[in-house]
């Protein structure tokens, strides 16, 4: 072999090895956060103070103090009683009844003698979700005694959730009137909506049922199959109710299908054979209410029902009933449910009975407190029973024989309660409905009892050593009697110095008391209550610390008078302040150190150590914000360390040692929720700190199992937030109680750690930029409901499925590919994941890393990462953590996949190249350049299509974005909405400092700015006068010309000759102003200013043009809404007018007769005076009496119809004056008789060969008597117009009737009224050609009439339809052809 060969063969070797290692992808391992494990140490320094400065001590005053005496026996107050933990005794103890299973009677029972059903399935591929919504957390609702907090957003999806099932890893899912909605903890995803979905199920294969109820009478069975990614459906042979439904599968496999209303008969479905058999009355089964089952430890079913309990044992073959002659307290069964060591539970009627299978007993507990028949039970993780129904839900703890229920009261202002489950972190979450739409209560009352006192403000929380409770308000002092279960309030009635209770301490054997007017000693070994203040020879009012040093002397602190000290064996008061030598004179605390030292701790500074012995003092200094001006606390642990906090300027917590050496500081980093501490507390040698979010439960490291520091979270305190100032409010009890104070006691049962953790997902793969689905057929085999089958491709029905891209299985909740592997050009790709949690007060917090990309871990509260480009090939591990409500992370979840090199770059490929290098070097290099070449050009295209897709995508949702804001500017007709809708359209996408629309009003000659807004605020309306040549906006409408300029004090010359001065506020220096142009008519202009410079690009002023476009639509239609209204008025008057005319015609009638009554009376008596006159002087008295009778008779007549004749016109003036809307009572006969008369009267008036038939047929009920009884409470004058509109159209039917029939045809109308239970009817029925059913329709519709041109509105009916509306009534009609019509008015009484 020659020299340059083996040369050749070394350089191959070589290059081949460089290749292959070159060719293998190194990952790197990203460490995880150091949090993830623990939390690092606080950071201890030297403690730093000032140099010793001598104090100066004032002699205030040689006095004693004289304390005043009340007698205070806690033995002896009657007191209020004390409910710690929300539940209250049963009121009747619970009862029992022997139970003996095998002795109950039974029939057979085989279920292959039930006629089977096969399940005709129809398969479609899966539909992609209709919809996906991102969290939002609850809110607390209304204090109560238990911590009951609303999940609002999902009663603003408004739909009816009629099921809530967990699946086998906790997420949720719930059937609704609009499909499935599934909850991952992050995201609401919705499936087919727009269906009523009523049940849900899953099977051993991890297939999803429900039942369809969109059409009552056809009910289908619907299948998911989320592995194959196909939709199974199947209808019932019979209809169900819209009842709740009961879905649940036996050990066996079979699913259960059960409800009351919903289920005529229970329904077992057999999922592997695709069949179901009914447990209907040819079964045997005979009740009609099977409202629910559940499955014993020994595989039988127990089917709830109105009949007791049928229990079907497929073993024996045989069913069981159990009721009230077997045990039952009742035969009424609406829920069972199994609960732990087998016994069933079940809801009666007021009460539970528990079915004790082992035990051979049943137990009755009678719950009387208000709970109605039950819809679903519950028992949680402790043993608790809940019950739901429609007066909201009921706890019972059968153990202890406690009860405690919530409803309208403690918070469900919904209290109809549907369905419940527990979630993997043991709240309960309930499904309550108002009728038409649901929402979701989530109770987390574990551990937790809240507001015992109600709403009452706490300052102040302590337990003695004798174990009684002392919560200091402002309102007095509560007691309490831990051991009798019982509480008083003290006042100053008491011997109280003061209501307002600042502090309670324990010194000693005794209780010290601060109030705002003095303070108390309380000694309960002498029963003794002191109470001292000014006039005892207190000098301050406000005390907020008292303490008694070594010498005896009283110290006491409050507000502004520094630090006052009582020497009662020398009888002398001396003070001290901030001339002294005091930081402060505001001094919250004082404490008691070792060698004869106090710490002191003012409001305005930092704390302060005294040497008594020196009488000197020392400042702490130099730490960050323990010199703030803040609510402080400070206490003294087991070993003598000082704890200070504060409660703002979020600086955390700091801790003094013994020896006063150094000073330790704990913040967020090390582990505290917040750095605003409000209170710092002992507790078995550990410090409790409570901050504005949770308590810290901080371990020395004596006590450490690390032998550290260490900063837990305690269990059940989430959600606190305080919204006071005090620096006392919290407490803590000997049995381990924490007291929360704030706005009520919060009081949380069991001071340990939170040890839990939740689960983290991840939950979807986008790759290039779009999330995709995935499928493990390329093909779904479908068949429809004759079994016929058809394949689909999936990847058409939007699915992604193998080629380039390839995978093993599909695996998990969400379907995620196992062993991804991509293409090389398939290299940017996205994750979302989630936690699976329910109702977190705080959010979620998530962290990720893609192995082999990222350093360190991205911190992100958003549940997807950014996109990962161009990811090089190699093999890639994306985790993803999240951190649980106490602190700590979840172990992270994990997703491995492979980017394949190209074809150029696999190994084989790299030999090729390394033997024709050594062949030829040159021309490997030309290769090697050009191979190179074509790789950038390749990436520069996939990166040049990736622009062109985002570009594209921008474009779009730009579009969709513009075509939303039109819809919803162009939504409303009012002028000043348009203008607020798009000025909050506007105002978010750019600089909208200014904003304000022009409208032309072309009388005034000037463009009116009715609403325009300056940084937020409305201008008062003001106007540009259009021939004002200093306003752009006269220049932009006279010229129909934008003005968009970055710059307007440089470019102004080209709009305006001058600037002037604005109307508010300063010159802008950037503003847009726009034409709005319709139809060739400018109506206006659009403006958008900014106060800075360069504001606006491109972008702004294409979207502002859209906007334009859309606003002068909606000003065109709210202009043209306008004008309508206003022919809509002029139409109405006329209606009125003509029915008007036609009242007239008819008043000119009937005023007629009563007229010719007083003419001929009046003739008549005329004559017979003249005949008077005559025997007057003939002196025929008898003659003249009985002339004088006759006169006397006539004029009672005249009187009569001038009556008459002043009733018709006083008649005619009510009805056209104006309603003013008010009811009055009204003769309904008598109304109705008169309008009979005018309408006859005008329709004779036109038509004197007109003469029908008028008859009446009145409810004597309905006549009013002298007193007033009978009237019913109307608006006469609109009721009047009613019936005269029916009349006059019921005259005009049987006359157009009696024109085409001739004389043979009868004509005749009916007025009839009747008095019903609550509410009288007005009919007119009319004998005429009647109205056909198409018409019918729409008679009622403003402007529809059946009349000829010119001879109606087409507003009567319809205005008399609304009159009768307003009345809190209805007006309808019914009609035969050929045979008349009747309108009918009901009318409520009262």
């Amino acid at each position: 072999m020659q020299k340059n060969e083996f040369f050749g063969w070394q350089i191959l070797f070589l290059l081949c090895i460089g290749f292959l290692f070159t060719s293998c992808n190194r990952s790197g391992e990203g460490t995880m956060p150091q949090d993830f494990v623990s939390y690092p140490q606080p950071v201890t320094q030297p403690l730093r103070l000032t140099d010793p400065k001598p104090l100066r001590w004032d002699t205030l005053a040689h006095s004693v103090i004289m304390p005043v005496s009340f007698p205070l026996d806690l033995n002896n107050l009657n007191g209020q009683p004390y409910d710690p933990t929300g539940f209250k005794p049963l009121s009747v103890a619970p009862t029992q009844t022997p139970f003996n299973f095998a002795a109950l009677p039974s029939r057979p029972f085989d279920l292959k003698k039930i006629l089977e059903y096969p399940l005709k399935m129809e398969t479609r591929v899966m539909p992609l979700p209709s919809a996906v919504i991102k969290f939002q957390k609850p809110e607390r609702v209304i204090p109560s005694a238990m911590g009951i907090k609303e999940w609002q957003q999902i009663s603003g999806l408004n739909v009816l959730i009629y099921t809530l099932i967990k699946d086998s890893i906790g997420i949720m899912w719930m059937g609704t009137s609009n499909g499935i909605y599934r909850f991952d903890g992050v995201e609401l995803t919705n499936f087919i909506s727009g269906k009523r979905i009523n049940g849900l199920c899953f099977d051993k294969e991890g297939n999803l049922w429900c039942i369809d109820q969109t059409d009552p009478a056809q009910t289908s069975i619907v299948k998911f199959d989320f592995k194959n990614e196909t939709l199974g459906k199947a209808y019932f042979n019979f209809s169900t109710g819209r009842g709740i439904i009961s879905m649940s599968m036996d050990p066996s496999g079979f699913i259960w299908v059960t409800g009351a209303v919903a289920m005529p008969s229970p329904v077992i479905l057999d999922p592997v054979k695709n069949s179901y058999h009914v447990l209907n009355s040819v079964a045997g089964f005979n009740s009609s209410h099977y409202s629910s089952h559940c499955f014993d430890n020994e595989n039988r079913i127990w089917l709830a029902s109105g009949n007791g309990i049928e229990i079907i044992d497929n073993r024996s073959n045989r069913v069981y009933q159990l009721n009230r002659n077997t045990g039952l307290s009742q035969d009424t069964v609406s829920g069972v449910i199994t609960g732990a060591n087998g016994i069933i539970w079940a809801a009666v009627p007021g009460g539970v009975e528990r079915i004790g299978l082992k035990t051979g007993d049943i137990t009755h507990f009678h719950l009387s407190n208000g709970n109605s028949q039950t819809n679903v039970m519950l028992m949680d993780k402790t043993g608790q029973v809940w019950l739901g129904s429609n007066n909201g839900i009921g706890i019972l703890n059968p153990a202890k024989n406690l009860f405690r229920h919530a409803g309208l009261n403690e918070g469900l202002a919904w209290p109809s309660a549907i369905n419940m489950i527990e979630d993997n972190h043991g709240q309960v979450l309930i499904a309550a409905y108002n009728g038409s739409f649901s929402t979701i209560y989530i109770v987390s009352q574990y551990g937790k009892t809240v507001y015992p006192f109600g709403n009452t403000n706490i300052i102040s929380a302590i337990e003695d050593s004798r174990g009684n409770m002392w919560i200091g308000t402002g309102k007095g002092l509560f007691v309490v009697d831990s051991s009798r279960r019982s509480y008083r309030l003290l006042g100053t009635s008491d011997g109280l110095a003061d209501p307002f209770v600042q502090s309670v301490t324990e010194e000693g054997n005794k209780l010290i008391i601060t109030t705002d007017n003095g303070y108390n000693i309380f000694d309960p070994q002498k029963n003794q209550l002191l109470r001292i203040g000014k006039p005892e020879g207190l000098l301050s009012d406000t005390v907020l610390s008292v303490m008694t040093d070594a010498q005896g002397n009283t110290w006491v602190t409050g507000t502004y008078r520094g630090i006052t000290k009582y020497d009662a064996a020398h009888q002398v008061v001396l003070g001290l302040n901030k001339a002294g030598g005091l930081n402060g004179n505001n001094i919250v605390q004082t404490i008691l150190l070792k060698n004869n030292k106090v710490m002191i701790l003012p409001l305005e500074t930092g704390p302060s150590i005294i040497d008594l012995t020196r009488n000197t003092i020392q400042a702490i200094k130099g730490y960050q914000g323990i010199n703030s001006y803040t609510y402080k606390r400070m206490i003294e642990d087991e070993k003598g360390g000082v704890w200070i906090s504060g409660q703002s300027n979020g600086w955390g917590l700091y801790m003094i040692d013994p020896g006063l050496k150094n000073i330790t500081h704990f913040t967020t980093r090390e582990g505290l929720n917040s750095d605003a501490v409000s209170s710092v507390l002992n507790y078995q040698g550990r410090i409790l700190a409570g901050t504005n979010l949770k308590v810290n439960i901080i371990t020395p490291p004596d006590l450490s199992a690390s032998h550290q520091w260490q900063v837990d979270v305690m269990a059940h305190s989430e959600d606190l937030i305080k919204s006071s100032g005090s620096f006392m409010s919290d407490g803590v009890t000997k049995s381990g109680n924490y007291l929360w104070g704030d706005a009520g006691l919060k009081i949380i049962h069991g001071i340990v750690p939170d040890t839990t953790r939740s689960v983290n997902l991840i939950t979807g793969v986008a790759i290039m930029g779009k999330a995709r689905l995935f499928a493990d057929s390329k093909n779904a085999q479908l068949t429809n409901a004759f079994g016929k089958k058809n394949e689909v491709s999936m990847s058409e029905s939007g699915y992604l499925t193998r080629g380039k891209i390839k995978w093993n299985k599909l695996s998990g909740p969400f379907q995620l590919p196992v062993k991804l592997s991509l293409p090389h050009d398939q290299n940017i790709i996205r994750f979302r994941f989630t936690e699976l949690s329910s109702g977190r007060p705080d959010s979620v917090e998530f962290a990720y890393l893609l192995e082999g990309i990222d350093k360190a871990w991205t911190y992100t509260n958003d549940p997807q990462t950014d996109s990962y480009l161009n990811l090089s090939p190699g093999h890639y591990t994306f985790k993803v953590s999240s951190r649980w409500r106490n602190g700590r992370w979840n172990l992270p979840d994990t997703f491995s996949f492979v980017i394949r090199s190209p074809w150029y770059s696999t190994w084989w490929s790299y030999i090729i190249y390394a033997i024709l290098l050594a062949a030829a070097i040159l021309g490997i290099i030309r290769v090697q350049r050009n191979m190179v070449i074509a790789r950038e050009r390749q990436k520069s295209k996939v990166r040049e299509a990736q622009l062109r897709a985002e570009a594209e995508n921008d474009r779009r949702k730009n579009v969709e974005l513009i075509s939303e804001m039109g819809r919803d500017i162009n939504s409303s007709l009012s002028l000043e909405n348009i203008i607020e809708t798009v000025y909050r359209h506007v105002n978010e996408l750019m600089d909208a400092s200014v904003f304000g629309i022009g409208v032309y009003d072309k009388e005034k000659n000037h463009l009116e700015f009715p609403a325009t807004k300056e940084n937020g605020k409305t201008l008062f309306p003001y106007y540009d006068r259009l021939d004002d040549e200093s306003r752009p906006a006269s220049w932009c409408f006279k010229n129909r010309k934008e003005i968009i300029t970055n710059d307007f004090e440089k470019d102004r010359k080209n709009y305006v000759s001058e600037i002037s001065d604005p109307v508010a506020g300063d010159h802008v220096k950037s503003l847009i102003y726009l034409p709005l142009i319709h139809k060739d008519n400018c109506l206006g202009v659009l403006t958008a200013q900014s106060f800075s410079k360069n504001a606006y690009n491109d972008y702004h002023v294409n979207v502002l043009r859209s906007l334009a476009t859309y606003t002068t639509v909606a000003l065109d239609n709210s202009e043209a809404y306008r004008r309508l209204q206003s022919a809509q008025v002029q139409l109405i008057q006329s209606e009125k007018m003509a029915s008007l005319g036609e009242l007239t015609a008819g008043i000119a009638h009937e005023i007629q007769n009563p007229l010719n009554f007083v003419n001929n009376f009046s003739e008549i008596n005329r004559e017979l005076i003249m005949d008077m006159r005559e025997e007057i002087e003939k002196g025929d008295i008898q003659e003249i009496r009985s002339l004088a009778d006759s006169i006397d008779s006539n004029e009672e007549k005249v009187i009569h119809h001038g009556k008459r004749a002043d009733a018709i016109v006083k008649a005619m003036l009510q009805h056209t004056r104006g309603s003013s809307g008010e009811k009055e009572p009204a003769d309904i006969n008598a109304l109705a008789e008169e309008y009979l008369r005018l309408s006859f009267h005008g329709m004779r008036a036109k038509d004197k060969s007109f003469n029908p038939e008028c008859k009446t047929d009145f409810d004597k009920s309905l006549n009013a008597d002298e007193r007033g009884n009978g009237k019913i409470n109307v608006v006469p004058q609109d009721i009047g117009r009613v019936l005269l509109n029916l009349l006059n159209n019921a005259f005009y039917a049987v006359n157009e009737r009696q024109k085409k029939d001739g004389n043979g045809f009868n004509a005749s109308v009916l007025v009839k009224t009747r008095r019903e239970k609550n509410h009288v009817e007005i009919s007119v029925a009319d004998n005429g050609e009647g109205i056909p059913p198409d018409i019918r329709r729409k008679i009622f519709q403003p402007f529809f009439t059946t009349k000829p041109t010119g001879k109606g509105t087409g507003l009567g009916l319809s205005l008399s339809y609304d009159i009768v509306k307003a009345h809190g009534g209805n007006l309808t009609v019914e009609s035969k052809e050929n045979e008349g019509t009747e309108f009918t008015i009901q009318l409520p009484i009262g």
